[in-house]
């Protein structure tokens, strides 16, 4: 049976809270806010691929929301017995 490397699970999921929590605290979106807002600033299919990717971005951001919410709910119905039992 494999060893568990909880270490480096540790350092894995630390690693994805720094990553989403430097998504923030760039805040591109505000940026790209003051961009948008120029007068003339885009054609309508530039606004058409950029309003389209701001909402997968939207969409993906609900996806990781989604999985790390069942990552933590699964993990916290795990027991000793059950792990035990495998």
């Amino acid at each position: 049976m494999e060893e568990h490397d909880v270490g480096q699970l540790e350092k894995n999921i630390e690693q994805v809270q720094v990553r989403l929590q430097t998504l923030v605290d760039e805040d591109r979106f505000a940026e790209l806010i003051r961009i948008i807002r120029n007068p003339g600033w885009t054609t309508p299919a530039e606004f058409h691929l950029v309003s389209t990717g701001v909402e997968i971005v939207g969409r993906q951001i609900e996806i990781v929301d989604q999985l790390s919410r069942g990552l933590l709910e699964g993990s916290q119905k795990v027991t000793i017995r059950e792990r035990a039992a495998v």
